[in-house]
């Protein structure tokens, strides 16, 4: 795992060294109380500067990559993205690194990343929005460097992965809005070639049916995440005949959209309906309404990643980790039983 050893971390949180390990290794066997001392053990150990010449990334690149070929997601500059890089470059600049922020052809492309890495120039990758063709591609051909994809759980020999369980996150979300007393539930969707929105999707379908809730196919929108994209589907779910009333949206963005569309209809948000997002964005916060969303951890993700990539570099041997964060529901005035 990271360039601590797990004596180091189970001394700081006062756990055994076997718990330490299973909280790393995402094992949901471990009580939360483990888990979040855990976690906060590695933070408390990372704020503890180390002398220059033993930080673990000095003089390194670290590569900060998105597939140059998924015109439909748009990841430069969203705040996700922007949370992503900070959390990454700040921490590995704290371990002694630089980081190269790019793109890359997992096909096997000539741009800019590409060269670095035949060059050599760079000691790590971080991949974010990886889709299944990527995935893919890395079992076929795996990078040459130490390799993490940020919001997935892969099991690809060599590529080390840590986010949360995207199924976790559907369902969190149907269930709210079930316990809530709503029965017809929308739901808009980004590309389900990634693994993020697929199981959020999947989770989200399956609660609702175990609850023996029907998502009727109007009721379903799957769009590329350009807002141009975006609002066409919100609009063909509120301007149903029988309209929801509730939407569950793949991410924030979506459902800030939702909020806007809703609101040009003269829809009263949550007392007509109901919106939930996902990813915990500081402007679900200051939205009117507050946005009620399922929060990822997105910084703790990148910093994590961070310590991944330093441990593999350190220790090419190692085998493949796979980290599951703990995603978080946070009620906001977004949410309100039905009142139809």
């Amino acid at each position: 795992m990271p360039h601590y050893k797990l004596k180091e971390i189970s001394e700081v949180a006062g756990v055994s060294i076997s718990t330490v390990s299973r909280v790393l290794a995402g094992n949901s066997v471990v009580s939360d109380d483990s888990r979040r001392r855990v976690m906060a053990a590695l933070d408390q150990l990372r704020a503890v500067p180390r002398a220059a010449g033993t930080l673990p990334l000095q003089g390194r690149g670290i590569g900060y990559f998105r597939p140059s070929n998924a015109p439909r997601y748009g990841f430069s500059g969203t705040v996700v993205d922007q949370t992503l890089m900070t959390a990454i470059n700040e921490y590995v600049m704290q371990l002694g690194g630089h980081l190269v922020m790019g793109t890359w052809d997992m096909e096997g492309g000539s741009g800019p990343s590409e060269a670095l890495l035949r060059q050599g120039r760079l000691s790590g990758v971080v991949f974010f929005g990886t889709r299944h063709i990527d995935e893919d591609q890395m079992r076929l051909t795996p990078p040459p460097v130490p390799t993490v994809a940020v919001n997935r759980l892969l099991d690809i020999p060599g590529v080390h992965s840590i986010g949360v369980r995207h199924d976790h996150v559907g369902r969190l979300a149907a269930q709210h809005l079930l316990g809530l007393g709503h029965t017809r539930i929308g739901t808009i969707q980004g590309p389900r070639d990634t693994q993020t929105f697929l199981k959020r999707a999947r989770g989200f379908e399956q609660a609702l049916g175990e609850a023996g809730i029907l998502l009727p196919p109007e009721l379903v929108e799957e769009t590329s995440l350009a807002i141009e994209a975006i609002r066409p589907a919100v609009a063909r779910l509120l301007d149903q005949p029988s309209a929801p009333t509730a939407v569950f949206a793949g991410n924030d963005r979506m459902a800030l959209i939702v909020l806007q569309e809703a609101q040009r209809r003269g829809l009263n948000v949550p007392g007509d309906l109901s919106v939930v997002g996902v990813d915990g964005l500081s402007d679900a916060e200051l939205a009117v309404p507050g946005l009620t969303t399922v929060e990822l951890p997105w910084a703790r993700m990148g910093r994590t990643a961070v310590d991944m990539l330093a441990q593999a570099i350190a220790d090419p041997a190692i085998d493949a980790l796979t980290v599951a964060l703990k995603e978080r529901l946070i009620i906001r005035e977004s949410t309100a039983p039905p009142s139809r």
